[in-house]
């Protein structure tokens, strides 16, 4: 029985390295076709992907350099919207390239480098999988930071091969080691978390007791930095990309600062209900395993996960140093993102950067599990699974599809397929920018959802209520030079109308109110169920 499941296992091992260039290139096509049909042509009510495209824009207009959120994706976006302008659906299309981009570079950095079973099958369901496709026609930089990862496991796999066992000599590599040093900084760039990256590497090469390597990553990946940080103040004197969001993760609540910052304790909680949140729950829903509208965990999910990814560590350490790279900065970039969350996020969006290398861990660890087990019918289990995955998802993927809003977004009906609360809300905000003069400035919930809405007019943003005291918070407001408030229905669950919406604005203006009556009246409304209403404060 064992010599039979052998000569099966080589078997399929040689038909999938004979047709793995195939399977690759079935899978691209596959990933742009469902990717085009389900073509998102609106701004995400997320606002964040509007953000990104605000922050390119004041680059280009205001020479605003921007800090929030990574700054290399606006810088990236800024050519595009200096030539082009605001365009939103070419701007998404960049995400659809970019896309193809990294699983292009996921391919071509593994090939040759992980078992083809284990890459054709891991190629395949990042081709499918619907969440990875959603993120094509988005504005987020998530597909941007996947494609900045890949482009440098690209050229930093190259390097390790190149090494082999032996520690570098700086004379003969020079060369590559400048550019891996480059593009850890554009990682760090393009989003925060791409720190885990500047910790994994050196801790790979301290694994394998590569002191000279992890001395000159850091050293070269330091001297990069602080140039960057050197041009930059010099030019623009702005805050540092970390500083600003950095800040938000130390407090328990990111929108109500009054109830104080996180202590060691609160921190290590995070790391435990964030590992159930996001192993157990998001990654279910990403995978298309459970149900898209559970809310519960399922907590022997964590930790058969856990287990697996420690398995996979245990075996890629004694036989494939890239599978090991792999699942160290994976374990990094998670452990580090469960830690500085906020439990309340709990957004599928955190970690679908990490899906692709989950799922190849994970199809790994299967892999390694079989060859231990040498059981034939448990490969064949497993295999049927995650064929039984793959459908699953691309039936997933094609649910999604609507042509007929896709259509009218293209031919300009801007307001198409958004909420009753949404719409009322976009329109109010056209309606300031045409009949307000421009001395007058207007605080909202969503600011850059109301720039691109009102072509580009600004408007003062109003995300959180960081104080219980009226004073403190109408002379917030009366020093920025506000006049008007929108206060908007916006639902808190976006699928459903019901009775909670998210009443930042309302609970701002209503402390104000308490202390101050008659301090906001009403100029304007649009809408009788789920309505927008404009007020104007009448400061004393």
């Amino acid at each position: 029985m064992t010599d039979s499941r052998s000569a099966n296992s080589d078997a399929i091992d040689r038909f999938f390295e004979n047709r793995k260039d195939v399977i690759f290139y079935f899978s691209l096509v596959l990933y742009v076709i469902l990717s085009l049909l389900s073509f998102d042509a609106k701004l995400s009510i997320g606002a964040d992907d509007a953000s990104y495209i605000v922050r390119a824009n004041r680059l280009v207009s205001e020479g605003i350099f921007p800090t929030f959120q990574g700054p290399l994706y606006p810088i990236f976006l800024s050519p595009f919207v200096a030539v082009f302008g605001i365009k939103i659906n070419l701007l998404k299309l960049l995400s659809l390239i970019l896309g193809t981009g990294f699983l292009s570079l996921f391919y071509l950095s593994l090939r040759n480098r992980i078992n083809a079973l284990i890459l054709s099958l891991t190629t395949v369901l990042i081709a499918v999988n619907s969440h990875l496709i959603h993120y094509s026609s988005q504005t987020y930089n998530e597909i941007f930071h996947l494609f900045i990862q890949l482009l440098f496991l690209y050229f930093f796999f190259q390097l390790v091969h190149k090494l082999g066992d032996s520690d570098t000599i700086i004379k003969r590599d020079w060369k590559q080691w400048i550019l891996i040093a480059f593009l850890s900084l554009l990682t760090v760039l393009s989003k925060n978390i791409g720190l885990a990256l500047v910790l994994a590497v050196p801790f790979y090469f301290l694994f394998q007791k590569k002191f000279i390597s992890s001395g000159i990553y850091l050293g070269l990946t330091g001297l990069f930095y602080l140039t960057f940080r050197f041009i930059r103040d010099l030019i623009w004197a702005v805050e540092s990309p970390f500083e600003r969001q950095g800040q938000v993760f130390l407090y328990k609540d990111p929108y109500n600062f009054s109830k104080g910052k996180e202590d060691v304790f609160g921190f290590l909680n995070r790391l435990y209900e964030n590992s159930h949140i996001y192993l157990s729950k998001n990654f279910m829903k990403i995978m298309n395993i459970r149900d898209a509208e559970v809310t519960s965990r399922v907590e022997i999910i964590t930790y058969i996960i856990i287990v697996l990814f420690v398995f996979a560590l245990f075996r890629a350490f004694k036989s494939n140093k890239v599978m090991l790279f792999i699942c160290l900065y994976t374990a990094f970039t998670l452990g580090i993102s469960f830690i500085i969350l906020q439990t309340r996020w709990d957004s599928d969006r955190l970690i679908i950067l990490m899906v692709p290398f989950m799922i190849l861990i994970l199809i790994y660890a299967f892999h390694e599990l079989l060859n231990v087990f040498k059981k034939r019918y448990l490969g064949m289990a497993v295999y049927a699974l995650i064929t039984l995955l793959v459908f699953s998802n691309v039936q997933n993927s094609l649910s999604k599809v609507d042509i007929l809003s896709m259509k009218k977004n293209l031919r300009g009906e801007r307001y198409h397929g958004y909420t009753t609360d949404w719409v009322n809300y976009l329109k109010m905000s056209e309606w300031v920018s045409e009949n307000l003069p421009e001395d007058q400035y207007v605080a909202v919930r969503k600011q850059t959802m109301s720039i691109i809405f009102s072509g580009g007019r600004d408007f003062f943003s109003i995300a959180r209520v960081p104080s219980n005291d009226a004073d403190t918070l109408l002379n917030r407001l009366k020093e920025r030079g506000v006049t008007h408030v929108v206060m908007a229905t916006l639902r808190r669950n976006p699928k459903e109308k019901t009775e909670y919406t998210i009443n930042t604005v309302r609970r701002y203006l209503s402390i104000i109110e308490q202390k101050y009556p008659g301090t906001f009246y009403k100029v304007h409304q649009i809408g009788g169920s789920e309505p927008a209403q404009l007020f104007k404060i009448r400061y004393r």
